[in-house]
Formats: structure tokens, sequence, C-alpha cells
């Protein structure tokens, strides 16, 4: 069971990943999908041969003299029109048709007899289609079945063996939509029904089966259902009309009793794995339960609803171990791989492990096979002991992830990825093996080395998780050549900006500078050569961090590393456009942005720190005091881009939202620091600028307190604001008639609301 602190640390590793600069949203790696077991155009890219048995005979037929792609062209693209190309030998009009393997191999071994069976049997498809079609309208010729019944008759004339089968398979088509049911049974009977196995004779049955369905023999047609390759719906309608509707998961029995490598059984586990996954997701992958949440809400379902249901999903893992041990099934890893994931949603990760090692020697797909591989890595991530020796264990692993990465990105994941901007934004991908390193690294691995306060093993992770799709699609080329996108600056949208937010600034230094010398062991090295190296990025950042505690003489260390064009890459440099040190409250100047506007505000800052400590005059303490105030005041509020990345939604209004520690002390500070300049000036014109810095501070908080932006919507009494005893105090005897409070009296609306309202 994970420690309390380990739940901690998840729970904040969310809230990393989550606060994005210019709050855009993202996906956490918890929200992705682990569960594969049937290739979905979602998933991972299709593997290079298929399941159609069909395809894989007729490759057999050429003595794999054609490839498998290029047979399923012609057979299944290919009209009538273009076999009766290939039969007269004409194919230079076609590019396509030229470079086919397979017609090449017709052509060269001059094998009238296939192409002959592929253009009845595509005449066949074309009459069936057409009688079929809810728009057809029988002419004469047609009421006499004269179309079919040509081809029906062609088909039962044939006297060869090669084809024997695949003409009557034709002829059963054709009788089938014909309705002449006996002779399909007939044809079944005596010519078919004794034959070995094979993916014509199960197209056949198929059809056995719908001619039983069609007389309402259901338990029949079932049993002709059973020996065919797919899972009709009337498979399913005779289930459901020989009992009461089952349940998924008993329906997942029935079909298995019947068709144990039925390829509708992955989709159907699937879609129950993928059920607990995501409502087990977050408590499993991230350590987070809503106790707010309902164990019946069906459109945000978490852990409360998975416990609920866990029955449903235990049934399914012991099922699946079940369907294993009775070795009927042609891919026993995939059921394997179900049970192993399954009991990891369920807690008990050590068993987990024991059944993904299982299946790991099982037989299965390609595609199954590295996926369990894929819940394997990620199980021993999860069980882990964060050492050298899990580290020497583990890197292969990442290293066979990183290249399925690599070998199986597809020009179209690339594309959509360069110019889907929600995709790279939102660091959701849609590519399997990315988003799974991406699971493992930020999900599982990163929280574990915070525990162990390894932060910069952290951020590496975070940087490799960040960067690694960035590199294989070439993003950062691709947007630094088209100018139309050239002002996002992509460094600011990533796993490891994030992580930055929160991690000690120690840390940062530490992890820019392992960045240099290319780490010390193999792990670190595999990690380090995939992240984003940029000093002037790092260095930009250590010098914020540094100004967000006052620490200004590191940070114009830093900014002076830093390229004097950087500055204007930043998506936050239109924001440069006010001056700190101006008095906002006579109305703020805007200023036009340029480069060095941080270094400017922290060479001021550090000059006036460095003052206070020394001088003696009161006259210049004091006003070296309000400064250095008004400074830090300026850069928690308006002048945010100093400091932060993103504009706050409550930014300034520390003390109500809470919304990051050191801007709350640099609030707080920049008060005591104003409030100190009142106590120790004689100067009536300084104080009075104090006080109406303090209601400057309070303003944005007092006007939604007010008018009810926040609270009630009426006007509340002056007396009842926060700004209630600056204004007394402006306007008092003493300081009515300085400058600052004439010039406040024609200038600030809140001085004029102040006065109507007495």
């Amino acid at each position: 069971m994970k420690s309390i602190k380990c739940i901690l640390l998840l729970a904040i590793s969310v809230n990393v990943l989550s606060s994005y600069a210019c709050y855009y949203p993202t996906y956490t790696p918890g929200e992705y999908y682990v569960f594969y077991s049937y290739n979905e155009k979602d998933a991972s890219e299709p593997e290079p041969s298929s399941n159609d048995t069909n395809i894989s005979e007729w490759q057999a037929y050429t003595a794999k003299q054609a490839t498998f792609e290029d047979i399923r062209q012609v057979v299944y693209k290919y009209s009538i029109h273009d076999m009766e190309q290939i039969a007269a030998g004409n194919t230079d009009s076609s590019d396509d048709m030229r470079k086919n393997t397979f017609v090449n191999y017709l052509l060269k071994t001059n094998d009238t007899e296939a192409v002959k069976y592929l253009i009845l049997a595509k005449q066949c498809e074309e009459a069936r289609a057409k009688r079929t079609d809810p728009w057809w309208y029988p002419t004469k010729d047609d009421l006499d079945n004269k179309d079919l019944q040509v081809i029906l008759d062609q088909a039962l004339a044939y006297q060869g063996t090669t084809f024997k089968t695949r003409y009557l398979l034709q002829a059963m088509r054709a009788a089938f939509t014909m309705g002449e049911h006996d002779l399909c049974i007939r044809i079944w009977e005596k010519d078919i029904k004794n034959q070995p196995g094979s993916s014509i004779k199960a197209m056949c049955e198929d059809y056995i089966g719908g001619v039983y369905f069609q007389r309402g023999e259901y338990q029949t047609a079932i049993n002709h259902y059973a020996g065919t390759m797919q899972t009709s719906s009337s498979f399913w309608w005779c289930v459901d009309n020989l009992a009461e509707k089952k349940s998924d998961i008993e329906r997942i029995k029935i079909l298995y009793q019947y068709q144990p490598n039925s390829m509708e059984l992955p989709r159907m586990i699937q879609n129950i794995c993928r059920e607990a996954e995501k409502r087990a997701n977050l408590k499993v992958f991230d350590g987070y339960i809503d106790e707010n949440e309902s164990e019946d809400d069906e459109y945000n379902p978490g852990y409360k609803s998975y416990l609920k249901n866990r029955s449903r999903y235990m049934e399914l893992r012991d099922f699946s171990l079940q369907v294993v041990s009775e070795k009927k099934t042609a891919n026993p890893a995939m059921w394997q791989y179900a049970a192993a994931f399954l009991t990891l949603l369920d807690g008990d990760s050590e068993k987990a492990s024991q059944y993904i090692t299982k299946a790991e020697q099982m037989k299965g797909t390609n595609f199954i096979k590295n996926n369990v591989k894929v819940l394997s890595i990620m199980i021993e991530a999860y069980n882990g002991k964060y050492n050298k020796a899990f580290e020497n264990r583990i890197l292969p692993e990442l290293q066979w992830l990183d290249q399925m990465a690599k070998t199986n990105l597809t020009p179209q994941i690339t594309e959509d990825y360069l110019w889907y901007e929600n995709q790279m934004f939102n660091n959701y991908s849609m590519f399997y093996y990315n988003d799974m390193m991406r699971k493992i690294t930020l999900s599982i691995m990163m929280p574990k080395y915070i525990e162990q306060h390894d932060e910069v093993k952290a951020l590496m992770l975070a940087g490799m998780a960040s960067e690694r799709l960035r590199t294989l699609t070439g993003y950062r080329q691709a947007i630094k050549e088209n100018t139309n996108r050239g002002s996002w600056n992509i460094d600011f949208y990533t796993d490891l900006f994030c992580a930055f937010e929160k991690f000690p600034i120690e840390s940062i230094i530490k992890y820019s500078q392992i960045l240099k010398s290319g780490g010390s062991t193999k792990f670190e090295r595999f990690f380090i050569s995939k992240c984003y190296k940029n000093e002037d990025y790092f260095n930009e950042i250590i010098a914020t961090r540094y100004m967000q505690v006052e620490a200004f003489e590191e940070a114009i260390e830093y900014l002076s590393r830093i390229d004097t064009t950087y500055d204007q890459t930043l998506n936050i440099f239109c924001y440069f456009d006010h001056d700190p040190f101006d008095e906002p409250y006579f109305g703020i100047k805007y200023i036009t942005p340029a480069p060095g506007y941080k270094l400017r505000y922290a060479t001021r800052m550090l000059d006036l720190q460095r003052i206070l400590p020394m001088v003696v005059d009161p006259v210049i303490r004091s006003y070296a005091t309000y400064h250095y105030g008004q400074g830090l005041m300026r850069a928690v509020t308006d002048c945010w881009s100093l400091l932060r990345y993103r504009k706050g939604y409550h930014y300034g209004r520390f003390g109500d939202d809470g919304f990051d520690d050191w801007g709350h002390a640099m609030f707080e500070h920049a008060k005591e620091l104003i409030n100190e300049t009142i106590l120790i000036s004689d100067d009536c014109e300084l104080q009075a600028k104090c006080f109406a810095a303090n209601a400057w501070i309070r303003g944005d908080a007092d006007y939604e307190y007010r008018y009810g932006i926040r609270g009630n919507s009426h006007w509340l009494p002056l007396k009842d604001s926060p700004t209630d005893k600056n204004m007394q105090l402006l306007l008092s005897e003493k300081y009515a008639f300085t400058a600052t409070t004439q010039q406040l009296i024609t200038e600030c609306d809140r001085i004029c609301f102040y006065l109507q309202s007495e």
C-alpha cells in the first residue's frame, strides 16, 4: 500500500502537469488509455500483416511472390474492368497496376484460371449489390433472375480443382441472394461441409447460418455461425431470442463458447477494460481520489464507480485466466494481458507482474505482444525500487519503447502533430508508444524520484517526455519555417516547464548543468540525449525564479548570460509594456516592449536593495524604501510578466486565492515596506503616495468587493471597503492639499467614487 507521503507527492505531480503557461488546457499522462486488445484506428499503427486469412491464402497460392497489400488491392479494390485489362494483358495505362506484384505474378505465370475466377467473383459482388440496393427497381430481366442466375450456373459448371471451393462460394452467394436457400444447404452438405478448414469454408458457413436464421432455427444458426471467422449481428439476435438478454461479461462467455477465436472478442474485452481504466486511472497512476465524486456519475466516473462495478471487472479477470488454462484460444497472450491489466487496476501490482510475465511467454499477435511488453514495463516501473540496479534493468526496456516510437511514427501522425496545435499543446498525440512513454515516465517514475528527493532525475524524465515527439516530428524546425506560428514559444508548453514551477531552484540549476555534461551513467545519458538544450531558456527561468525570492544579484548573473534577442521569443514579450517604477495611481503609462526588460528591473531593484541597509539619511532611506516596495508591488500586480509566464486570474490578490507562496510573500513584503516608509518619513507628499499605493494594492479586490463581481451585486458603503482607511487619510486635513491628493482627485476614479459616496 502506498504511504500517505507518496500519495501526496503523486497528487502534487498531477498539479504540476496541469499548470501550463497561459493556462492552456492539457491532459495528464494518467488520462492516456493503456489497454489496447484490438488494433483500432486511434491506437497504435496497423501491423504489417493482417488477420485476413483469405488474403493470406491467396499469398500462399503465389508462394509469397506477391505482397499482402498488393493482393488485398486486387482482390478487394480492383473493378471488373481492371480484371478484364489484366486478362487482356493491358496494364501499361496504370502505374499502380504495372507495379502491383500480384498482377505481375498473374501475368508472368499466365494464370488465366485465377483471373477468370476473380472476374466472376467481382461480377457476383456487383450483381448482389444491385439486388440488395434499397433503391433497386427490378426490370423484367431481373425478375427472371437472369443476372445472378448466369453467375450461379457458371459457378456450378466449374470442373477444375484449384478453385473448386471458391467457385462454390460464389454459387452460394448468388443462390442466397436469390432466395434459393435449399440450394445453399445442398451445396454445403454435398460439397463443402467436409472440406478442410479455410477462410472460404468459413464464409460459406456464414451463409448457411443466415439461411437457418431466416427460417427461425436459431440454435442451428448459432452452431453454423460458430464456424465462421466473424461475429454477425444475426448471431447476437439468435442468442437474444434463445434466452433473456445477457450482461456484457456473459456475452463474452457465450461468444467464446461458440467462437473462441472470434475477432469480436478483443473489442468486447477492450470495451470493459477501458471502462474500468477510465474509472480507476487517476487512482492507480496519479494516486488521486475525488472525495466528492459519485459512484453513479456517468459523465465523470471515478474510483467510487470503479468499486461499485468491481465484481464485473474481477469476473472478466477470472474468466480470462480460465480461457488461458483451457488452451482453446489461438491468442492466449491477449487474455492473460487483460487479466494482468485488470489486476493492476485492482491494486495488486505484484500479482499483475506475475500475470504479465506469463503473458510475455504466450502465443499472441504482434500487436498484442508489443502491448504486453508495454504493460510489463509499466508494471516494472510501478513496482521498482529506484536504485542503480533498477535503472540498469529498466533502461533496455525504455530504449525498446523509444525505438518503437521512432519506427512506428507515420507521416499522418507527424502531419497531425505539426499542424493541429491542440495535439501538441494538449500533449495528446494519440500515438500509443509516445503516450505510453509519457505515462511511464511522468505518471509513475517521476513521482518516485520526487519521493526520493532526486528532483534532477525527475526533471530528466520531464525533459525527455516534453521533447521527444517534437524531435521525431521535426516540430521545432517546422514552426521556425512557418512565420505565422513563430510568435508562440513552445518551450513554455511542456511538462518540464510545469515542473520548474514547483521544484527548488537548486534542482533546476543542477539539471541545466548536467545537460551540459551529458550525464554520468547510461541511464542519465539516455534521457539527457533527448532533452531540450537551450541555455537562454534555462538562464531566463533560473533568473526569474531568483527574482521571485528577491535574490536580484543572482538573477542578474543569469539574465546577463541571455542573448539580447531571446526576450522577443517569449510569449509574454508583448506584456513588457509597463514601467515597474512609475506610479500607477496617477494613471498607467505604457511603454514600448524592448529586450532587457527583466534585466533593467533586476538591476534597479539590486541597487535599492544594497542601499537600504547602508543608508543613514532618513530622506534617502524613506525614498529608497518606497521605491523598493513599489517595485515589488508592481511586479506582483500589473507588471506580472516580470515574475511569471501567465497572468493568473486573481493575480495580485494572493490573500484571496493563495496563487503561490512566493507571490504572497512578495505582496506582503511590499505592503510592509510602504507602511515602513510612512513611519520613517516626515514628507507629507511621500506619505500621501504611500497611502495611494496602499489603496492601489487593494484596488482590484476593493472594486470587485464594492460592485459585487465576486460578492453581492449592490453598492456597499465605502466604510466597508478595504481601502476606506487609506482614502480617509488622503482626504484628511494633513494630506488634502498635497500635490499627490490633488492629482488623484482629478485622475483616480476610486477617489471620485469615495467623494460621491460621502
